[in-house]
């Protein structure tokens, strides 16, 4: 929904009362996307039947609803510093609340399924450590999103000055929300949505936050321009994946031949193994065949959204995937073609695997070059956006000698 502008005008005749014009705009100059985060808590908060609720229980659900873009994807909500440190306040609230509940040892209660009430308790625990932030965070957004109503040079004037202008305002135009100033505690002042807005935000709510998190996804694009995705890194992982054809091709392929762990050595027996992302699905976000292996339960369990030490594994991993391959073109068996048939329509979609990885004109050393070659930059972005390359030889040497 590109143009929101007109997208509401099917709204105009039943929401009299609104000016959904200026509304359209609420989210221009949105320079670090509090904005979204900030309109989405509201709009959460009014499905809820609630009409007034404090910045700080705003800040809580812009943090849970940030929470799993940040900690699981590890996407940037703003520029970093010189140093790669975030700068974004309403990541570092995140990252906070993440570091203290590690320090506590409550992370494995704060899941890949954990829900918004949960993450919103653990913030309210630890209020006083985000407190600062959660005040920095809402210093500015709660009357900058409304600036679209209200008179030019809003942006020089102090807060109550913009409150001011705000009443004023509201005289003629009603406005989304008022603000009540709480001058002992800017984290106690309230946001009151007026009912004609309430019942806007509860009956369009499936409207409104389609339009939310399409401007979050362009926004999330622009400062993550090497990360694919985007569009399914805004909330908790579904834990869904799409390779049944994948896991019919590894069936075939280990009928016909042995097929070896990649991390382990160790040969896979039909049916006893999981499908594993080399490049992690929290960066990737697909299921292609050219970044799927089989391996070991328990080692897939491990590694979860690690990296694999490249140097460790690269090898096995080139000639797995080409073992594969060379099965495909070189084999006349109707269940491999059929299930690598499967996989072409499903699980390759990348431009560079269909047309020049799983080409029947490769040799063996061309398939593993363009493999390599393409992986390798998957992997590297991977690395630059947080995710840790510490799946090793060694950690793995390490885990199964502790267990003998």
């Amino acid at each position: 929904m590109s143009n929101m502008a007109g997208a509401m005008n099917a709204y105009r005749n039943i929401y009299r009362n609104l000016d959904l014009n200026r509304f359209s705009h609420v989210f221009d100059n949105n320079t670090q996307g509090y904005k979204y985060y900030w309109l989405e808590a509201i709009i959460d908060e009014c499905i809820r039947g609630r009409i007034s609720f404090t910045f700080e229980e705003l800040a809580e659900r812009m943090i849970a609803n940030a929470w799993y873009t940040v900690t699981v994807y590890h996407l940037n909500l703003g520029p970093r510093h010189e140093s790669g440190a975030r700068m974004n306040r309403l990541e570092l609230a995140v990252e906070l609340l993440q570091s203290s509940c590690s320090r506590t040892g409550e992370m494995p209660e704060l899941s890949n399924t954990a829900g918004s009430d949960d993450i919103i308790e653990k913030a309210k625990k630890y209020s006083s450590v985000l407190s600062e932030l959660m005040n920095k965070l809402t210093l500015y957004v709660p009357y900058r999103l409304l600036s679209c109503y209200l008179p030019e040079g809003v942006g020089s004037m102090s807060q109550e000055e913009v409150i001011a202008a705000m009443e004023a305002v509201n005289q003629n135009i009603l406005l989304p929300y008022m603000v009540e100033k709480d001058n002992k505690n800017r984290l106690q002042s309230r946001v009151t949505v007026p009912e004609e807005w309430k019942v806007f935000f509860q009956k369009e709510s499936f409207m409104l936050k389609g339009w939310i998190q399409n401007e979050k996804v362009r926004f999330l694009q622009d400062r993550n321009p090497d990360v694919p995705g985007i569009i399914y890194k805004l909330e908790a992982p579904s834990g869904k994946r799409d390779y049944p054809a994948v896991k019919e091709l590894w069936k075939e392929v280990l009928q016909m031949r042995e097929v070896k762990d990649i991390y382990t050595g160790v040969s896979l027996q039909e049916e006893k193994y999981d499908m594993d992302h080399f490049v992690p699905w929290s960066f990737v976000a697909s299921d292609e065949l050219w970044n799927l292996t089989p391996a070991e339960h328990i080692l897939n369990i491990r590694k979860s959204d690690s990296l694999p030490v490249w140097d460790d594994f690269i090898t096995p991993y080139l000639e797995q995937q080409y073992s594969i391959y060379e099965l495909v073109i070189s084999e006349k068996n109707d269940n491999l073609s059929k299930a690598f048939a499967q996989c072409r329509s499903h699980n390759i979609h990348a431009p560079w695997a269909l047309s020049e990885l799983y080409v029947p004109s490769n040799t063996e050393e061309q398939f593993k070059n363009v493999l390599n070659r393409n992986l390798k930059a998957v992997y590297d972005n991977a690395r630059l956006q947080g995710f840790t390359d510490d799946f090793s030889l060694q950690k793995i040497q390490a885990a199964a000698f502790s267990t003998d």
